[in-house]
């Protein structure tokens, strides 16, 4: 008679219960477990083993002991055998959806040494993001924090962008009025 290349079985190990199992091979999978549980090869080791788990033995084993370390039942399943394998356990498809989001633009032009506060903020809807273009063809912009602290600066005739929906500042240190376009894009009610 010859040994089965693949074997498969369900086990149900009471709370600290120790089962051996005659089986022999060189690959043990396990395919489900209710929780984590103790396996040893042929009476070595104890090892912590767990739904998804795999083992390739190449010296082989021939019985499988398996334990419960806890207060409460484990329920498991395995394959065993010398047949090559591999487990690819249920997957979960999590679909995210963006959430709605619209527009708000308008161009403004800001003086010399003024600054234009964007507090993130359309009512009680939030800023993903913004996009600035400075349209000077000579004067620099600057972007800072809430704190006046400079963190961009949007050179003439380009466009700079950032997702953020806290509050910054927009500065004009150029010496002449510069025109810019803001667009930003809220998170719908």
């Amino acid at each position: 008679m010859t040994t089965p290349a693949l074997t498969y079985k369900t086990v149900t190990l009471a709370a600290y219960e120790t089962q051996r199992h005659a089986v022999s091979g060189t690959v043990f999978v396990c395919s489900s477990a209710t929780a984590q549980f103790k396996l040893s090869f042929d009476g070595g080791e104890d090892v912590t083993m767990a739904q998804g788990w795999s083992v390739n033995w190449s010296a082989g084993f021939r019985f499988l002991v398996f334990g419960n370390p806890s207060a409460s039942a484990v329920t498991l399943s395995y394959y065993a055998g010398n047949a090559a394998m591999a487990y690819a356990s249920n997957q979960t498809v999590i679909t995210i959806k963006d959430p709605a989001t619209y527009f708000r633009a308008g161009a403004l032009a800001i003086s010399n040494g003024a600054t234009l506060s964007l507090n993130g903020l359309d009512g009680v809807n939030v800023r993903k993001q913004i996009i600035i273009t400075n349209l000077s063809a000579n004067v620099d912009l600057d972007v800072l924090d809430p704190t006046g602290t400079k963190m961009a600066t949007v050179i003439p005739r380009s466009v700079w962008t950032v997702e953020t929906s806290g509050a910054l500042k927009l500065q004009n240190n150029g010496g002449l009025q510069i025109d810019i376009r803001v667009a930003e894009l809220f998170y719908s009610p």
